[in-house]
């Protein structure tokens, strides 16, 4: 079978319609534009959404988290299912929570750091 089927005819005319024996270019380039053709689509739609709103800005204070997170657990909680919700809801409470525990270390930090400068204020007057 494979006698009949790689004659030495039958491998030439492959090579000569593919254009590579003789060297054709002009075919070569033939093909490749057939089979480079983009295929037509429809109308091409843009990839990026138009916003409607202001994008939000990213918070740099415990307020901005704070009042974002306020907003978004607003939001959010209307699209979810009821399981989703409850899971939601509980991790915004718990985020909630640990907002609140940094800012009290955050003053708490300022305090220390403030009676440390005080302290060594009342040092430095008294070596005068």
């Amino acid at each position: 079978m494979q006698e009949l089927t790689f004659k030495e005819s039958t491998i030439l005319s492959a090579f000569w319609k593919a254009g590579m024996w003789p060297i054709s270019c002009n075919i070569a380039l033939q093909k490749l534009r057939t089979y480079l053709q983009p295929t037509p689509t429809g109308p091409v739609e843009p990839t990026t959404p138009t916003l409607l709103r202001p994008i939000t800005p990213i918070p740099t204070t415990f307020q901005g988290v704070e009042q974002g997170l306020q907003r978004w657990k607003t939001r959010v909680l209307e699209a979810f299912s009821s399981p989703s919700r409850q899971s939601y809801s509980n991790w915004a409470t718990g985020a909630a929570r640990v907002l609140a525990a940094s800012q009290l270390q955050e003053l708490d930090l300022r305090a220390i750091q403030q009676q440390v400068k005080d302290s060594k204020k009342k040092r430095g007057r008294g070596q005068l």
